[in-house]
């Protein structure tokens, strides 16, 4: 075989090479982003008329998206669950209200959900397969009804994410 030869196939097996690197980076690149946001709560707890606002940010407006609330609290949470008035607000400005009840902790008073020494993160589906000009703003409310601060709730959060059918 001749030196020229000898070039020529190892330039080839380099192109070759190249291109399959090229190709499997391309597919292990992220098709759409998530967001998440999460809140601080005050020190002296979250007062009954105080509403926190969240403005959800989409990767592509040609896909819809799944909307989670999340809620992250200590042990010395009182309650086993947490009444929300959560209003998806779209571009137009229509309001759709939604009341979520979640779930902190079981029937014999056991936290649910996951996290390390005295806090816990509870997670849940409240929207799913929503276009980003049908929510533009969210709208969190605290609906504890004969509760006028609630204590022991240290975040509140959003997580948007691609919808996969």
């Amino acid at each position: 075989m001749h030196l020229r030869q000898i070039i020529q196939r190892s330039r080839n097996w380099s192109v070759l090479a190249l291109l399959m690197i090229l190709v499997c980076l391309g597919a292990c690149a992220p098709k759409h982003t998530s967001y998440s946001c999460f809140y601080d709560m005050p020190d002296e707890g979250w007062m009954e008329n105080t509403p926190i606002s969240f403005a959800p940010e989409y990767g592509d407006s040609a896909i819809t998206y799944d909307i989670t609330f999340s809620v992250r609290h200590s042990a010395s949470y009182s309650y086993g669950n947490l009444n929300l008035v959560l209003d998806f607000i779209a571009a137009d400005g229509n309001v759709d209200r939604k009341n979520l009840n979640f779930a902190i902790s079981d029937e014999f008073g056991n936290f649910k959900g996951g996290g390390f020494g005295d806090y816990y993160q509870r997670s849940q589906l409240v929207v799913s397969d929503v276009k980003p000009d049908d929510v533009s703003k969210i709208v969190v409310w605290p609906a504890m009804t004969g509760c006028k601060t609630l204590t022991g709730i240290h975040n509140l959060g959003i997580t948007i994410t691609p919808h996969r059918k």
